[in-house]
């Protein structure tokens, strides 16, 4: 993303539209419709996650004068270790869709909709319903990821209520008198915007450190890449799967003072 974009004013293709009145119209692919709807808003989700990793990396605080760092630079980590739970957490539900709702892939439409993937993404696709459902076979670092993020939604993605690991990350983060962990450190302003409990955020950054430590390949490296190429797959499927249902597809050619549309058939996106 260059600097002159912001999250909002980003790059985007062409500006297309479905016939909604074509979709949820037969009661035989209502559910298939519903299931392809949700992996639709987990791609926007996770997207929305990344782009704002990526916004905050931009606009991080300038390198600290110590190894102490600053107050600023402790809340701009939080930020990140929330984006990271969230991202965890749109991942699970991702499995957990796929999980639920795999006998509707036995469909003849959706055996068809495949079958248009390229071979990249329908591995890609593959691998992750193998994840999704436990299926031996399954790419050994996606079953590791799979555990890993599982684990970490349950720590202050969604979930809050699970406090049985915060009291053994709370002894182990601050065992020694480093200079980030030699106080519970905590910023109390006139409001909430001038206010940050950083000891919460070092606790829940100390259960990801330990969880990552089961981990055969480096996570940090391997994450990103990881979702980008889900990305890829369901943006396919989700455009194969239109496509399939024979949901009619217009695009727009926007100016200034007119939104023009022209009808293009679905076969023309991929």
């Amino acid at each position: 993303m260059d600097k002159k974009d912001s999250v909002l004013n980003f790059p985007l293709g062409p500006l297309g539209g479905y016939d909604p009145k074509k979709l949820f119209d037969k009661t035989e692919f209502s559910k298939l419709d519903g299931f392809v709807v949700s992996l639709a808003l987990i791609f926007n989700d996770m997207k929305t996650f990344i782009l704002l990793w990526e916004v905050l990396r931009e606009n991080s605080p300038a390198p600290a004068k110590d190894k102490k760092g600053s107050k600023h630079h402790g809340q701009f980590f939080g930020f990140n270790q929330h984006l990271f739970r969230l991202q965890a957490s749109a991942f699970k539900e991702l499995t957990e869709l796929i999980a639920k709702h795999r006998d509707l892939f036995k469909s003849s439409i959706w055996e068809r909709t495949l079958k248009k993937l390229n071979a990249k993404d329908l591995a890609r696709w593959e691998n992750l319903v193998s994840l999704s459902i436990g299926k031996e076979g399954s790419d050994k670092w996606a079953k590791e990821l799979g555990i890993f993020l599982t684990k970490i939604r349950t720590h202050g993605g969604f979930h809050y209520h699970y406090i049985k690991p915060i009291k053994s990350a709370w002894q182990r983060f601050f065992k020694d008198s480093a200079p980030h962990s030699e106080y519970a450190y905590v910023c109390y302003g006139k409001n909430y915007e001038e206010s940050r409990f950083f000891f919460a955020d070092a606790v829940f950054q100390e259960i990801a450190v330990e969880l990552k430590k089961d981990l055969s390949k480096n996570f940090d490296l391997e994450f990103g890449q990881y979702l980008r190429d889900l990305h890829f797959s369901i943006r396919a499927v989700v455009a194969k799967y239109m496509n399939r249902r024979q949901v009619p597809l217009k695009f727009f050619i926007t100016t200034f003072k007119t939104l023009k549309h022209s009808f293009v058939p679905n076969c023309a996106i991929f």
